[in-house]
């Protein structure tokens, strides 16, 4: 071996150059995705976190009234409707025909004011409260089994309970008027049962008038002293009560309306299907709300669909 590959041989070898890696500048050319081969799918991108489809609540209101049997609801109030107008129809002929009679009376005059005529000398009004005592005093048992005796002696045998159950009274306080109206299976029994009662009325009101026009004499005859003053009161106040029990007539009748039958009719069947429509309105609001109560998704499930 010469010299000089001794020398080159003992000399270290020259370092050799190592490749650095540096990062891509951020306007460097993306590099284009290689083409995708046919029949194969395409892969997911490993930025890309795997998605899973959320499902999301629709609204409560949206599903009821979508799935609400609104047609149905519909046959529901037309039905009971109709059911109750057909109940109230045969109820009508299950009960059989009903005729209605009335006889009106005129109150001219009561214990009342008999007694303020008897004081002061002057007439007082019939009141509203003489109104309301005289409409009681027509449906009391003195009147009806006054009545009763009346028409059992007509011909018309009758109990004072047949009348309370057929017979009413309204009273018209602005007019000074009593209604009594009878309701009864007969047209002529319900005009018979409407007049003796009315009679009856006048006759009782005329007794409980003539009874206070003796009784308030007397007893401011026997309040008087010996003075002459209370002598004179006392005669006065006889005189006029007498003048009164003779002329005055405190209730008469004034006319008698013709029966009309009442029954059948289309006032039960048709109130009869109005509770039906309403009772169908109830059941079906009753549904709708129960069906969208149903229709609602828990809070939790609600939380759990938005995340």
């Amino acid at each position: 071996m010469t010299d000089r590959q001794q020398r080159d041989a003992a000399e270290p070898p020259p370092p050799q150059p190592t490749a650095q890696v540096t990062p891509d500048a951020p306007d460097s050319p993306a590099v284009p995705d290689a083409p995708a081969t046919p029949g194969m799918p395409d892969a997911p991108a490993a930025s890309d976190p795997p998605s899973t489809p959320v499902e999301q609540a629709p609204a409560a209101g949206a599903v009821a009234s979508r799935g609400f049997p609104w047609k149905l609801a519909a046959v529901l109030l037309v039905g009971l409707a109709v059911l109750g107008a057909v109940a109230g129809f045969v109820i009508d002929r299950v009960r059989g025909p009903q005729f209605e009679a009335s006889s009106v009376v005129q109150v001219q005059a009561t214990p009342n004011s008999a007694l303020a005529i008897l004081i002061g000398g002057n007439a007082e009004p019939v009141n509203p409260g003489d109104m309301v005592d005289v409409t009681n005093l027509a449906t009391t048992s003195t009147v009806l089994d006054a009545a009763a005796k009346q028409l059992s002696a007509a011909g018309t045998p009758t109990s004072a309970a047949d009348l309370s159950a057929a017979v009413s009274a309204e009273a018209v306080a602005a007019a000074h008027l009593v209604t009594i109206t009878a309701a009864t299976a007969e047209a002529t029994r319900s005009q018979d049962y409407a007049r003796a009662v009315a009679d009856a009325l006048a006759a009782e009101q005329q007794r409980q008038v003539a009874a206070t026009l003796r009784a308030v004499p007397a007893a401011t005859e026997a309040a008087g002293d010996s003075q002459s003053s209370g002598t004179d009161s006392a005669a006065a106040i006889r005189v006029r009560a007498g003048l009164l029990n003779g002329n005055l007539v405190p209730i008469k009748r004034v006319s008698d309306d013709p029966a009309t039958q009442t029954v059948p009719g289309n006032t039960l069947p048709l109130a009869l299907g109005v509770v039906g429509l309403a009772a169908g309105a109830l059941i079906t609001i009753g549904l709708s709300l129960g069906r969208r109560r149903g229709a609602e998704p828990a809070p939790s499930v609600r939380a759990d669909a938005a995340r």
